[in-house]
């Protein structure tokens, strides 16, 4: 993981959601994001319970900015594992499930 900082956000990508469409949208997704210049590390879970740890460690890291990339629950898990976090957090959905209820 790269270091955090006031303007790079942490990227989670579930490959799951959508029946896999997270994951083939991610090249897209990463591409838009820095045409705008959003600097980002990503890291792409193996499935939705890696999520909430990889977000704790990211808090622990220092990052402050977070992005979703995935469904339903791929958003809420992220914002249960920020919840506890004694900062401002800012979060970002990009939504690609299946129902996308959110």
């Amino acid at each position: 993981m790269g270091a955090a900082s006031d303007d790079n956000w942490f990227v989670v990508v579930n490959p799951a959601a959508g029946g896999g469409k997270a994951l083939r949208k991610w090249p897209y997704i990463a591409d838009r994001l820095q045409r705008q210049g959003i600097s980002f590390d990503v890291r792409i879970t193996h499935d939705i319970a890696e999520v909430g740890p990889a977000v704790s460690a990211a808090i622990s890291e220092g990052f402050r900015h977070f992005i979703s990339v995935g469904g339903d629950g791929s958003h809420h898990t992220l914002i249960n594992a920020a919840y506890p976090a004694p900062e401002r957090l800012t979060m970002a959905i990009v939504q690609v499930g299946t129902g996308n209820d959110w």
